[in-house]
């Protein structure tokens, strides 16, 4: 039997990762900042560095849910994406509001200015449902504050499915709306549970070199980027795969 998990085509689970402006300041409230969030993204998820389920971006800090793809470290990826999106509110900063930047000053050997608190620690989702849990909170995040009444009352891209449903609209303040999304942020459907089961329940699958033909197939779809892989499980007559078309 061949069976895997989402550590299949990566080894290391989905992450919960928030990050914290220094000091709490509202930083991130121009919507040019939250661009430049969105945009750094994109770029490692078109790069393949990570896949992007779930995102938040409040005016003083931020919730991503993604997965670091195989090759990567999460580590790695956390200091790149920090310090790109430093550098570019920085470099804004400095050419457009040097009265905000004074206020980014820090008394550090290292840098001169300072846009996130250091050390942001990272959870692994090692459920569905911690990795559930983890997904309504960033949904509910801007509705708790007060920012707007429904989780799909954010900017720019299209209503996204819920796990949940608001009881009570509050209507959105136009200068504070928040940039969130989930899975169908990169995709429009949602994970797939995918059974497939040899004609007549014959043994079919028993040699290991149709096995392999199986995973060669999944392995190409893959680096095709038409799908993501979380679980599978090849049996003799039969196959099960959990994947999310792109």
């Amino acid at each position: 039997m061949y069976i895997s998990s989402c550590m299949l085509f990566s080894e290391y689970y989905p992450d919960y990762y928030p990050a914290t402006i220094l000091e709490w300041k509202h930083l991130l409230k121009p919507e040019k900042y939250k661009e430049i969030i969105i945009s750094s993204l994109e770029f490692l998820v078109k790069e393949q560095r990570i896949v992007v389920y779930a995102f938040c971006i409040m005016s003083s800090h931020i919730h991503v849910i993604w997965q670091v793809k195989q090759g990567y470290k999460p580590k790695d990826i956390q200091l790149a994406f920090m310090k790109y999106t430093a550098q570019m509110i920085i470099k804004d900063l400095r050419n457009n509001h040097k009265e905000v930047l004074e206020k980014c000053l820090v008394k550090a050997i290292d840098r001169k200015y300072q846009v996130w608190e250091r050390n942001a620690l990272s959870v692994a989702l090692w459920t569905q449902a911690v990795f559930k849990q983890k997904l309504q909170y960033i949904h509910a995040n801007p509705v708790v504050a007060g920012l707007c009444g429904f989780p799909e009352d954010y900017k720019y891209f299209p209503p996204l499915q819920v796990f949940f449903t608001c009881k009570s609209p509050i209507p959105c303040k136009p200068d504070t709306r928040m940039y969130i999304s989930s899975c169908m942020l990169f995709s429009e459907y949602y994970p797939d549970y995918f059974t497939a089961t040899i004609l007549v329940w014959k043994h079919l699958l028993k040699p290991e070199k149709y096995k392999e033909i199986i995973i060669s197939s999944l392995e190409f779809l893959v680096k095709e980027q038409r799908i993501v892989v979380y679980a599978f499980c090849i049996m003799s007559s039969h196959i099960h795969v959990i994947w999310q078309v792109k």
